[in-house]
């Protein structure tokens, strides 16, 4: 079946407060590095800064997936390679759930008509060391079921 590969670099996250040293005095910097999608256990702080970060990956990968033309299809999986610079200290489930906003944009530009079970099925999801592309995902779309021209709803795109 045919498949799409999509690439979504780290983007800058929500302000954060860090605890910094600096020859030997304890100080509190406050600033937003590059973050890749969340997860539910990043809600630190502000939940309406989590919100709002949330639906910039969902955008994002709504914006991404138009500009790749993938056609609207009956179900696909999700598979991902997660690009960071240290390897092994990441949680699994983490990374699955890291998905969610990237299903949910994907379902927003109409590639599958809800970002349910029937619809989408996750696939593998592992990590490699960041090249110089810098930390970010690699989300595979692949068709697992082309939707037939003849079920076709007026309004869907092909």
């Amino acid at each position: 079946m045919r498949s799409w590969h999509l690439w979504f670099p780290a983007r800058l996250g929500p302000l954060r407060k860090r605890q910094r040293t600096v020859n030997g005095v304890k100080i509190q910097v406050r600033g937003r590095v590059p973050e890749l999608p969340p997860t539910k256990n990043t809600k630190h702080g502000n939940p309406y800064g989590h919100a709002a970060w949330v639906r910039e990956w969902r955008r994002e990968a709504k914006i991404v997936a138009l500009q790749n033309r993938i056609p609207h299809l009956a179900r696909i999986r999700l598979s991902a390679v997660i690009y960071r610079r240290a390897l092994g200290t990441a949680d699994a489930e983490n990374d699955h759930a890291r998905l969610a906003p990237l299903q949910d944009g994907i379902a927003d530009a109409g590639v599958i008509l809800r970002d349910t079970y029937a619809y989408c099925e996750r696939g593998e999801v592992r990590e490699e060391r960041a090249g110089a592309d810098g930390p970010g995902v690699m989300l595979i779309v692949e068709a697992v079921e082309p939707v037939p021209r003849d079920t076709m709803i007026a309004g869907q795109r092909e």
